[in-house]
Order: structure tokens, then sequence, then C-alpha cells
């Protein structure tokens, strides 16, 4: 977490040692990771809680680059953030075949015996997927480990004039600047969407989210707000993903071929991957379609503002003394 003196520290600096504290995190989440090889490879659940904190601590590594890039391109170059970003994506596979097999455990009670050919079927064919996606996964932490040391370098200094005109910018202004920009990009993404079917604009407003939230977890405890609206937008994250997760299913089982029908088996669960992509995309329209999360973009705009007055103020003045 961000504390209040950190915010009157330089920009430059403060965002480095965020970055330095998230690649530590991503790097120790990658060892758990390696720590259950074994069991990712055979498909055994136990590894699925070390996938998913390797997955977001990367994923919230990658959002602090870029919500700084101006601040960072020095340190992090653009190969280095693309490499970093086929680090994530080669978690893909595993993590959506998880996903998608975890589902189906829940879903086999509800089906006929001749429903259940297919269903097994089916179960087979996505626990080769995570199988076959487990090694890039393996093979992306050990990509991160070899690229740490040189990025943490990098990290860990950065440019500062002897003499400068204009005091360099403070570290609260900046993500202060960052919130607000990241909260009307999530709230463009959310008013393009009109239908469960907008399935670009549902995964805009997704990846949005993610960032807006990324951004604000250093700061959540500046305000009363904070922890308010990381829980709101970690419900959007939750249904969007579930939206997103349905689409990807039900492309994956859709019968190829214009005007084929679904065979036994699939047919039930076409439906019911429908019905879970309405009830997650009706939780959306609810909560926040057509300015219904409006109180939570507020929160987000006090939490900037609260950020940025903290980062004006003079060293040993009292941070009680602000109140919004």
């Amino acid at each position: 977490m961000v504390d209040d003196s950190l915010l009157q520290e330089p920009a430059d600096r403060c965002v480095r040692l965020v970055a330095l504290s998230l690649l530590a995190d991503a790097q120790k989440a990658g060892d758990r990771l390696m720590g259950v090889a074994r069991e990712l490879r055979d498909g055994d659940t136990r590894s699925d809680d070390a996938l998913h904190d390797f997955r977001v601590a990367v994923r919230r590594l990658r959002s602090w680059i870029r919500a700084f890039e101006p601040s960072l391109r020095d340190a992090v170059s653009r190969k280095q953030r693309r490499r970093l970003s086929a680090i994530a994506d080669a978690t893909g596979a595993t993590r959506d075949a998880t996903v998608h097999l975890e589902w189906l455990r829940k879903e086999r009670a509800a089906l006929t015996a001749q429903q259940r050919v297919k269903f097994s079927w089916l179960r087979e064919w996505l626990e080769t997927r995570r199988k076959n996606g487990s090694e890039a996964a393996l093979a992306a932490s050990r990509d991160l480990d070899a690229m740490s040391a040189r990025l943490t370098r990098r990290l860990s200094v950065y440019p500062c004039p002897v003499v400068a005109h204009e005091r360099a910018a403070r570290f609260g202004t900046s993500l202060a600047a960052q919130l607000l920009k990241a909260s009307e990009e999530l709230q463009g993404d959310l008013a393009a969407i009109h239908h469960a079917t907008d399935i670009d604009e549902c995964h805009r407003a997704r990846i949005a989210a993610k960032r807006l939230r990324d951004v604000m977890e250093p700061v959540s405890e500046v305000a009363r707000e904070g922890k308010t609206s990381i829980e709101a937008l970690k419900m959007l994250q939750d249904s969007l993903g579930d939206l997103h997760d349905t689409h990807v299913f039900l492309k994956e089982i859709a019968p190829r071929g214009k005007g084929t029908p679904y065979p036994p088996g699939m047919v039930h669960l076409a439906r019911r991957l429908h019905a879970r992509g309405a009830r997650a995309y009706a939780t959306v329209e609810r909560d926040w379609l057509n300015d219904a999360g409006a109180s939570v973009f507020a929160h987000v705009q006090k939490i900037a503002a609260k950020v940025e007055s903290r980062a004006s103020l003079r060293t040993g003045d009292a941070f009680t003394s602000i109140a919004m």
C-alpha cells in the first residue's frame, strides 16, 4: 500500500517503487507456480490457485507499467512490455480450460445418460487442452524469472536533474490523474454496451475495470470510499469475466458448419451457457449500465481528489485535517 509520505515524493521515484513491489509479487507467484508444476501438468486442482495468483500478479504489473508509461519509458522497453504481454497470454489456455472444466463438473448431474456421452468427450478434450497449456504457463513463469533481474536493475534508478527549473511532479498528482483517466475509460467502454451480444465491447470494459482496480488498489485505504469501490469493481470484473467465459465456451462447442445442429449433450450445455451469460449480463446492466454505476465513479473522483490534496501538503502538515 502507498502511504501518505510517498504521495508527496517525486512521481518518477514512487512509480518505480510500486513497480518494483509488483514485480517482486509476480516473481513470488511464479515461484509458487513452479512449485506445483507436477500438479499443473496432471490437471490437479490444487494448482489452480497458484496459476490464478500468477496471472493476477503479472496483470497488476502490466497495468501499472501501462498507466505510468511516460515515467517508466526509460526503465521498461517496448520489447520488455511485449514480453510481459506474451507471458500473460501464455497462461490463457490452461486458465480457460480450468474454468470450463469447473463449470462442467457442476452441470454433469443435470445431464441424461445419452448427453453424458458427449459430456465425457468434451471433458477429455478440455483436460488435454489444460495439460498442453500447462507447459506454456510454466515456460511463462521461467521467462518472467529470466527477465526480472534486468528489469529490477532498470527500475531501481531514474534520471534526476541537478538543477531543475520546475519542481518534479509529485506522485500523488500523477496517481490522481491516472485514476481519473482509467475511470473515464471504463465509463466510455460501459456506455458502448447495449446487449449481451456486444462481445468486443464487454471485453474492453472488462479490461478497463481491471486497469482501474489495479491503479486504485495501492491507495484504496486513503479514503473510506476506497475499499467499497474496489469491491464494486471486483464484482463488475467477475460478471464481465463470466460473460466473457460464456462467449468463449459457446464458440468452442459450437458446431462447425453453417446450419449444423448441436449434437446430443451439447444442446443442453449450450442452453445452460446462454442462461449463464444472460444472468451475468443482467447483473452488469442492473449495477453499471445507463449510469447505474455513477456512485462508484463519484467515489473514484473523491479518492483522486484526496490523493492529490495529500500530495500538495507541506511536510509535517496533519493529514487528519483533510475531510472529504
